[in-house]
């Protein structure tokens, strides 16, 4: 991701202070929220809103949804997900992401600079929160932009059946540092395959529920190779939507790692086809219109 990085340090330079909440859902927990409106945002003017919510915190992965934001004259919306950053509760493994996401998002819509449109965008963690709403998507949901992420929650926990300790329990301590035993409790008691408990984290129960474009972008030596490829597979042929969902795999590793051992793939490759697609589909805020602007010609649904 160093690219969206660097594109982020010249959009933060003129971008706006924040405005920071603490937003309460709908069980009373608060969660810590930054909305940046565009610079020089007139007063009573009404645009999309693009939404990243993020276990990393505010100023880190959170800045993707400002790099979208800023260009695209939107409004970014960066939210530390419950039980991480400054926010309340107990972070539970993205089971709340969903009643979180659709309580966050409605508040979105109802500010008075909201037309009614909103995009999600994230990478790693903030993207696999991304696909814990498709239970149930909030209706003012327009596109999403899924990087490097998981629809296969439990394989990816347990490969082949096996607990991938050093990956899980290294996560956990480095991101829930207070509270990372209780969370890799729940994750090992949940070791049999099939439970309801890994619908949350699965998502291949509720495909039909995608009712909206997305762009999705893979590594070919990602950890969560396979659970993009399955996320990507049942949004394009088994969502409300099909056909209308992109693809993009880079050569490299989770979060562009290695990207330094492929240098031809940064700004002329692949690096660069799935960000100017998130924009192509982004800017196309209809709440009506949910099909993809036109594509350059040939570009195809996949691209690897």
């Amino acid at each position: 991701m160093a690219s969206s990085y660097v594109l982020a340090l010249g959009l933060l330079a003129s971008r706006a202070a924040a405005n920071n909440i603490m937003l309460k859902m709908r069980d009373g927990v608060a969660l810590n929220t930054n909305f940046d409106l565009p610079p020089f945002f007139p007063a009573g003017k009404r645009t999309a809103a693009v939404l990243e919510r993020s276990p990393y915190g505010a100023d880190a992965e959170e800045l993707i949804a400002d790099i979208f934001g800023e260009t695209l004259g939107y409004v970014s919306v960066r939210q530390d997900i419950r039980g991480t950053g400054k926010s309340g509760g107990e972070f539970m493994i993205w089971h709340d992401a969903q009643a979180d996401a659709y309580d966050t998002i409605s508040w979105i819509v109802q500010q008075p600079w909201s037309n009614g449109v909103v995009f999600t965008t994230g990478a790693s963690a903030d993207a696999i929160d991304e696909l814990a709403q498709v239970p149930g998507p909030h209706p003012a949901l327009r596109g999403q932009v899924i990087i490097f992420a998981t629809a296969d929650g439990y394989g990816t926990f347990y490969p082949g059946g096996a607990y991938r300790e050093s990956l899980i329990d290294g996560w956990l301590k480095n991101t829930i540092k207070n509270d990372y035993k209780r969370c890799d409790l729940l994750v090992r008691n949940e070791e049999q395959p099939g439970g309801a408990w890994w619908d949350a984290v699965n998502g291949s129960k509720f495909w039909q529920n995608v009712d909206y474009p997305t762009i999705s972008w893979a590594g070919w030596y990602d950890i969560f190779q396979s659970g993009n490829f399955i996320q990507f597979d049942g949004y394009q042929k088994h969502s409300s939507l099909p056909g209308q969902h992109k693809l993009v795999v880079d050569p490299c590793g989770h979060c562009q790692a290695a990207a330094s051992q492929f240098p031809d793939d940064l700004l002329f490759g692949r690096v660069l086809l799935p960000i100017l697609m998130a924009f192509d589909m982004m800017s196309n805020d209809s709440p009506t219109n949910k099909t993809w602007p036109p594509v350059p010609e040939g570009v195809g649904n996949v691209t690897m």
